[in-house]
Formats: structure tokens, C-alpha cells, sequence
């Protein structure tokens, strides 16, 4: 989902205002391989890192190009772990392109890992990764621009000796994402006079791969946050289910803010006893039928 940079300092301005605030005066995007150097046909993890040197940063985005005759991209891991709120997961967006946006409220201050990328190394050659169209956010209720420096990755792909690989192990996954609390709120300044709601959750295992909603009788559906309601009432109950990379659930059910009464829902319960009258009555025909057919047979 492609959201315009103005919706995004909306969001953040709107999220900032429940949280503590802190100053910010840079910050640096890595990109980093545990090796530079890397065996031909193998899976390999580039890390986007960021250091907010010593203040805080609240909301990330950029674009992460590599060339894909040398690298295949197979997939994005850790992203929970510093961001809250992805307005736009970590994913490829064209052939050779990962795009990226998201917030984290309240600030995040430190070093780490804001996600990995596997690739998998199919020719021999130099392989640049490079990130552009970075910025980060002050956590100052404004959404200004933080002053950032971008280091890139440099990739030699050629056959070098087994006993200097790095090995991407297989992530097995057997709990479900964390439990969570979602917030029903309005941003005025992006959806109006709409309620939204907000969530978020983690999952140390494999990572968030979707949300699903169901409102009321609705089916569910795969949503990101913030999501707009079907019921701006908030008269029926909702269902969010968070789903990890490996298929494990973890559901939270909210219950309706404003319960309908009965008599609003007078309709429903009329289409229901036409429904059994009509049964019913169709009941009470065949077993007149019936008898009369019995009487002419005696």
C-alpha cells in the first residue's frame, strides 16, 4: 500500500501527541552482511541497520535497490522488533526494489536491526545494495526531517570455500504472535470523522506475516493498520486475528462499544419468524396433502 509522505507526517503528528517527546540531531541507516564475500547459490542476510546516535526517532522509510542478476530476493524477517506501525512492510515493489515505511511511537533510541533481507546469490560478480530515498522523522510532533548518512553494501559473489559460508538457518515456529490490544481512535486530519482502528504485535519467531478483521457477521478479510471500520456505529463486536509466517493465530475478539439494542434490530428478527412461519406453514400443507392422498388410497 502506497501512502503519500504528507499522510505519513499526519499519522505520525497525531500518534506523537500520546507519547513522551524527545529531540533528535541525526541518525544512520547500515546496510550490512555478516561477510562480504559470498559463496555462488547460496542464501544470504543483509541487515538495514540504524543508529539514532544517542536521541530519539520515531517514524523510518526508504528504498532499498540491488541487482537482480546477481541477487534473488526471497524474504523479509525481523521486521517487529523496532517498528510498531508499518504503513508499508518491507517488500518488493519491482524486480529489483524494496520499499519500506513505518512509526514508532513514543521514539525509539538506540542500535538494531530494523529488518533482514534474505537473498539468494545466483551469479558471480560485484553486488552493490544500496539505499536511497531515506529519510527518518524527529520524534518532535512535527514530523521533521532527522540529518542522516546511509553506508551501503558492497557483495563479492564468487566461489570461495565452503568453511567461510554464513548460514541462514531455518526459522521453525510453533507460537503464536504475541497478544496485543488494539485501539479504536479518530485521526481527523487523515480519515475525517471516521474511527480507525490501530494495532500492532510481535512475533519472535518467523515475524508477522498478516492481520485479518471480521466485524460483526462479516467474513474476515486481510487488513494493515490503521484500518477504517465497516461499523462506524461500533455496535458489533470485532475479531482481529494476527498470523505469523508459519500460520500460527493469535485472536483478539473487542467487544461492541455501543451494543444495538434489540429493538434496532426489529428487522432481522421479522425476517426471521416470516422465515419459520413460512416453514411452518409449508409443514402443516404437506401433511394435509398427505392425509388426503391416504383417504383416496383407502
Amino acid at each position: 500500500m502506497m501512502i503519500k509522505k504528507t499522510t505519513i507526517k499526519y499519522l505520525v503528528t497525531i500518534i506523537c501527541l500520546l507519547f513522551p517527546l524527545h529531540s533528535i540531531y541525526g541518525a544512520q541507516f547500515s546496510l550490512d552482511s555478516e561477510k562480504n564475500e559470498l559463496n555462488l547459490e547460496r542464501n544470504w542476510e543483509v541487515k538495514l541497520l540504524i543508529d539514532t546516535e544517542g536521541e530519539y526517532v520515531n517514524a523510518f522509510e526508504g528504498k532499498i535497490t540491488f541487482p537482480n542478476n546477481l541477487l534473488k530476493f526471497l524474504d523479509v524477517r525481523g521486521q517487529d522488533e523496532i517498528v510498531n506501525f508499518w504503513i508499508e512492510k518491507p517488500q518488493l515493489i519491482n524486480d529489483n526494489q524494496i520499499s519500506f515505511s513505518g512509526i514508532t511511537p513514543g521514539g525509539y533510541n538506540g542500535q538494531g536491526v530494523l529488518f533482514k533481507i534474505i537473498f539468494e546469490t545466483i551469479d558471480i560478480g560485484e553486488a552493490l545494495v544500496i539505499l536511497d530515498q531515506a529519510s527518518v522523522l524527529l520524534n518532535d510532533g512535527q514530523g521533521t526531517h532527522a540529518k542522516l548518512s546511509v553506508n551501503n553494501a558492497s557483495l563479492s559473489i564468487g566461489e570461495i570455500e565452503a568453511s567461510s559460508e554464513i548460514i541462514v538457518i531455518e526459522v521453525r515456529d510453533n507460537e503464536p504472535p504475541e497478544a496485543f490490544t488494539p485501539i479504536i481512535t479518530k485521526i481527523p486530519e487523515i480519515y475525517g470523522d471516521k474511527y480507525v482502528l490501530i494495532f500492532y504485535t510481535q512475533d519472535k519467531g518467523s515475524g508477522i506475516d498478516h492481520y485479518e478483521i471480521k466485524e460483526g457477521w462479516r467474513r474476515y478479510k486481510v487488513v494493515d493498520s490503521p484500518y477504517i471500520l465497516k461499523d462506524q456505529k461500533l455496535s458489533k463486536k470485532i475479531k482481529i486475528k494476527a498470523i505469523d509466517k508459519f500460520g500460527n493465530e493469535r485472536l483478539i475478539t473487542i467487544a461492541s462499544v455501543y451494543p444495538t439494542e434489540l429493538y434496532e434490530n426489529y428487522i432481522i428478527y421479522v425476517i426471521i419468524t416470516s422465515v419459520l412461519v413460512l416453514l411452518f406453514l409449508v409443514y402443516i400443507t404437506r401433511r394435509v396433502l398427505w392425509k388426503k392422498i391416504k383417504q383416496k388410497q383407502n
